[in-house]
């Protein structure tokens, strides 16, 4: 699988503040041509699909797991390399570690994007919540969807926030 430095995914840190900095391993990216922070990794992810976008439902995501690599992530969602392709509509199930230092599994997420690149699919995945899902999922669906598929946004962004700060002003006190 092609490894490219494609970035396409946001958070909504505004990359207009120059204060904003990440802590070792981590390297924040900031363009120009961007509006937000994204963190660029290279680390490992196994997705399965929980629906798929023709309507077919495995409420654990089944047996199926698609392996690939984050290239970047943000509070929003992640860049993922993958040898398979995934459909822009699908809801994901992710585990993943991010460098080795914080792992979350069954992180729900729906397929925003996919673009071929060479032997691999560049797939743009925005975290969701199970609320997120009321209106993609029927109510026995919610219900059979597995417990553990539930909150994990919010720990995704906290963990994020561990790593992203405001660096201080020198003529501050």
């Amino acid at each position: 699988m092609k490894n490219t430095s494609k970035e396409r995914f946001v958070s909504d840190i505004d990359m207009h503040d120059t204060n904003v900095m990440a802590r070792k391993p981590f390297k924040v990216t900031a363009e120009n041509v961007r509006r937000f922070v994204r963190l660029e990794i290279a680390s490992p992810i196994t997705i399965s699909v929980v629906k798929d976008n023709l309507g077919n439902f495995n409420c654990d995501g089944g047996d199926l797991k698609i392996d690939g690599i984050i290239l970047n992530i943000s509070p929003g969602g992640m860049l993922v390399a993958m040898g398979h392709p995934l459909a822009a509509g699908d809801i994901v199930l992710m585990s993943f570690s991010l460098q080795d230092i914080e792992t979350l599994d069954d992180v729900l997420g729906i397929v925003k994007r996919v673009e071929k690149d060479g032997d691999s699919y560049m797939d743009g995945i925005e975290f969701i919540t199970r609320t997120d899902l009321e209106d993609r999922l029927t109510t026995a669906e919610l219900d059979l969807l597995t417990d553990k598929a539930s909150h994990f946004e919010d720990k995704v962004q906290e963990m994020l926030q561990r790593y992203l700060y405001h660096k201080q002003d020198s003529q501050q006190e």
